[in-house]
């Protein structure tokens, strides 16, 4: 093989690792639940078997230097996703489909920030550190993008005034402000959902505090699947 046809193949591989990691979407997130924060978690959809070298879980919210702070990094080189194509990162302490956890965490380095604006992002080519402002005037733009490329990313809006990087967002809820749980329909490229704890939907608040619409690890289910799970969960309470 020539030099040419040798940097040509390179070119290619990364080209190709590159596209797939393009193909990579947020597809789930809890960042709260009653109590003590047990069961936050972030979980991607891909192709089965793309790689997650190069790509970093970051979450921007407030800090000491105001809006614009680096409050998470979660490394994701090493690991790929999974043959159900669904990557589950979770606190070891995950009460909710604890089996299909890929990556886990301690509580201390998920720890995801509740009731306030912040950023979800997925990025490749991270090259920043924790608790690193990127928003250095807290104007909503920012200033700093140590990252090669944004692969995916969603704002919560609660109540706060803190800053967010996207338009892509989700909330408030009328009752708690920011969101508590996100997930996507149809899985990896549909629009965001949460549930609400607004009187306006009945049963939101009992799903939210009893994780009946998590699936965290496994694909989120269709409107129909949800409904047939609601009227089951309701007669056996009703037993």
């Amino acid at each position: 093989m020539t030099l040419w046809s040798k940097a040509v193949a390179v070119a290619a591989v990364g080209g190709m690792a590159a596209l797939a990691a393009a193909n990579i979407r947020i597809n789930e997130i809890r960042t709260d639940n009653p109590g003590g924060d047990i069961n936050e978690y972030f979980e991607l959809w891909g192709a089965p078997g793309a790689s997650l070298n190069g790509l970093t879980y970051i979450v921007i919210g407030d800090g000491a230097g105001g809006s614009g702070t680096i409050e998470n990094v979660t490394p994701l080189t090493g690991f790929s996703i999974p043959a159900d194509g669904y990557f589950l990162a979770a606190e070891a302490t995950l009460t909710v489909n604890p089996s299909q956890i890929d990556l886990t965490l301690s509580a201390s380095a998920l720890n995801f920030e509740n009731d306030d604006n912040y950023t979800h992002m997925l990025v490749r080519g991270f090259s920043g550190a924790l608790n690193l402002d990127v928003d250095t005037n807290d104007d909503g733009i920012l200033d700093l993008t140590p990252w090669a490329e944004i692969i995916d990313v969603v704002a919560f809006i609660g109540e706060g005034a803190d800053q967010i990087y996207t338009s892509t967002t989700v909330g408030p809820d009328p009752i708690k402000g920011s969101p508590w749980h996100l997930w996507r329909l149809p899985n990896g490229l549909g629009s965001w959902n949460f549930d609400s704890f607004d009187n306006g939907t009945p049963t939101a608040q009992t799903d939210l505090v009893n994780y009946a619409t998590d699936t965290p690890g496994v694909a989120n289910p269709e409107p129909a699947s949800l409904a047939l799970f609601g009227i089951a969960v309701l007669m056996l309470r009703r037993r």
